[in-house]
Parts: structure tokens; sequence; C-alpha cells
């Protein structure tokens, strides 16, 4: 903005002024337009927002499952202890899935198609043998054990249905080669259950399974070694030095992870660890 001078005559300090006035009005222009490309915005983003609000999911009321798990609260309690919504997602599923199986008498066969996998290739309807989640984990078990002890060692899905055929008798091994898949197949939080899914299903490989399971004996045969009293209970230097000599290209933070999965936390004023409940299978 231009400042008039006294020795300007009054003509061209009007024209000076009206350049002045000219500029301002301009910026008062440029000014009014941002404002209401604002206020647009502003008003877009208030809609799109009660838009996400109107939409969004609320935080799910977990303790409505109390009484549809069997067991009741007490049993819930002990499932979803630890677990965020994702993995009580996993658990409720897994829950009704368990019911709808047992309610099941019959599994429809799958056919003869390649992608059918071998040792559930048949037509028709197979019997629902209805075994506990327990039974089927110490079939699995056995199975490992059988495999592991094997010189010439077949397909694993091969050896799947010959162990079913020893075990049942070949009139019995379709039954309950479909009763147990449908079994490991629903059952992912059991790892049991999810490592045998895996390798059968060529997801993971065996040897993958293998080194987990010495890895796992190692580790028993460690801490018991550490176990000085037999007593089933090691202090948080014990637990972390066996950590370390089984892991020892571990960072510390790894470290650190493995014990809180144990259940030792930093802040924990526990002086001992009974290290024996790590190794019970569910």
């Amino acid at each position: 903005m231009q400042v008039g001078s006294k020795n300007q005559s009054p003509c061209a300090q009007l024209d000076s002024l009206r350049d002045d006035y000219e500029e301002v009005r301009k910026e008062h222009e440029i000014l009014l337009q941002l404002h209401m490309s604002t206020v647009k915005e502003r008003d877009q983003f208030y809609s799109e927002l009660q838009e996400i609000q109107r939409t969004s999911t609320p935080r799910p009321n977990w303790t409505k499952c109390e009484s549809v798990v069997a067991g009741g609260p007490d049993r819930w309690h002990m499932l979803a202890e630890g677990k965020n919504s994702d993995q009580l997602v996993d658990v409720l599923l897994e829950e009704i899935g368990e019911m709808l199986l047992q309610e099941k008498d019959f599994f429809p066969g799958l056919g003869y198609g390649e992608s059918v996998p071998p040792f559930l290739r048949v037509d028709g309807v197979v019997e629902n043998k209805k075994p506990t989640k327990k039974d089927v984990v110490n079939l699995l078990k056995d199975a490992w054990k059988e495999r592991l002890a094997e010189e010439q060692k077949e397909k694993f899905s091969d050896f799947f249905f010959s162990f079913l055929e020893r075990r049942f008798g070949p009139a019995d091994a379709m039954a309950w080669a479909y009763t147990v898949f449908e079994n490991i197949k629903l059952f992912h939080s059991n790892e049991i259950m999810s490592q045998f899914y895996a390798v059968l299903m060529e997801k993971m490989s065996e040897s993958v399974y293998v080194k987990h399971k010495e890895t796992i004996s190692q580790l028993l045969k460690e801490m018991t070694n550490a176990d000085s009293q037999n007593e089933g209970l090691l202090t948080m230097e014990q637990f972390s030095t066996v950590l370390r000599s089984i892991f020892p290209f571990k960072k510390e933070e790894k470290i650190q992870e493995l014990m809180e999965a144990a259940g030792w936390q930093l802040s924990s004023n526990a002086d001992w660890l009974s290290y024996q409940s790590l190794f019970t299978e569910l």
C-alpha cells in the first residue's frame, strides 16, 4: 500500500487512495474465498466423521459369551484370560464349531477330485466318530511317535491314512480321517492340532515340527538340570540363563519376550517359576 505525500496534488492523492482501495479489495476477496473453502472442507470432514461414528463397530461385550459357552462364566474367564479381541473371536469360533461338530452324525464325502487330499477321497457320506478333543490330541501324539520311529518314511499324508488303518481297521479308516481332519482344521489354538494340520496340508515342513520338538525337549532337559533341588522351580536368573544357552543368537529383548510369554514380567515380585507347567500339553 502506498503512502500519500504532502507534496501530492488532491487528484494524485485520490488516485493513490483508489489504488490502495483496489489492492485491499482484492486481498479481501482472496481471504473470503479461502474462508469459504475452509468452511466447505470443515463441513465435509464433519459429515465424514458422523458417518464413521455411525458405521463404526462398537466394542464387543464379551461377557455375553459366559452364558453360551459350555462351563459358564468360570470356563469363559479361563478361555478369555490375556487375549485380545481378535483372539477372543477365534476362541468363540472354536467353541461354536466344537458344538456344531458334535451335533453332526455324518460328513459329506468330498469325491475324487484332484484338489481333494488323497486321505479324504470318497463319495457318499462318512460317519462322524465324535471323539473328545483330548482323544484327538492323544491320537495325534501316537501318530507322531510312529512317524518319528519310521525308518523308511512315506509321504506324510499317506502315512496318516496308513496309521488310521492300522489303528482302526480299513473299514473305519476313512471315517476317522474325516473326523480327525475336521477337528484339527477347527482348533487353531491347540498347538498339537494346528501343527499336525499344517504338516498334513503341506503348509509347514515336517522338519520344522521335528526341530520344534527337539528344542522343547532340550529346554526341559536344561531346566531340569538347573533345578538342583528337583522341586520343579527355577529362579528368574536360572530361567534366563537356560534360555540364553538354548537360544544363544537371540537378542536380549527376544529373551525378555520369552520370559514374559512364560508368565514372568520384569515387574513381577515372584521369586520362583514353576517351569514344569510350561510343558503341560492341553
